[in-house]
């Protein structure tokens, strides 16, 4: 019986702290990310970095390391009607100290996400295109050119020799 009791107050004493802040908020951390794996945080209520840029088949990883339990909802907590699947499956609730993870593998796009736990824990995943710039594009040409023109006149000058 005192079990019993001694649980259930450990429960409601631990209410205040699953609310505690309010209903979350955000980092101001904006972080890019070249990796093929980048890592999202859940401390304090909010994820850090709230806004990350990757490339595009970036796989992300949210840790939680709140002692509470998170969720990673694709859309946004203050208009319910964009509120989707852009993850491919229903959010998963995170219990602490465990991970989900999502592979980017779109175009450029951006990709508001909140905890439905807590509505003001927001943050955002902004993929980017792999475009090079010009100027590689042109060394890459101009290299691979190079090298097809000097093919092509080691054979000449060995069909010469031997003519």
């Amino acid at each position: 019986m005192f079990g019993l009791f001694f649980a259930f107050a450990a429960i409601l004493l631990s209410l205040p702290n699953a609310f505690a802040g309010g209903a979350g908020g955000t980092s101001n951390i904006t972080k890019e990310c070249n990796d093929p794996v980048c890592h999202v945080t859940m401390t304090d209520l909010t994820f850090t970095p709230d806004t990350l840029k990757v490339k595009s088949d970036t796989t992300v990883v949210w840790t939680n390391m709140d002692t509470i339990g998170h969720t990673v909802t694709s859309g946004s907590p203050t208009d319910q009607t964009k509120i989707g699947l852009l993850f491919g499956s229903a959010p998963p609730v995170i219990a602490s100290n465990a991970n989900w993870e999502h592979k980017f593998d779109t175009t450029a796009q951006t990709f508001d996400y909140f905890c439905q736990v807590h509505p003001g824990m927001v943050g955002k995943i902004v993929v980017s295109g792999e475009v090079l710039p010009v100027f590689p594009q042109l060394i890459l040409v101009l290299v691979a050119t190079g090298a097809v023109a000097s093919l092509i006149a080691v054979i000449l000058v060995r069909r010469n020799r031997r003519a």
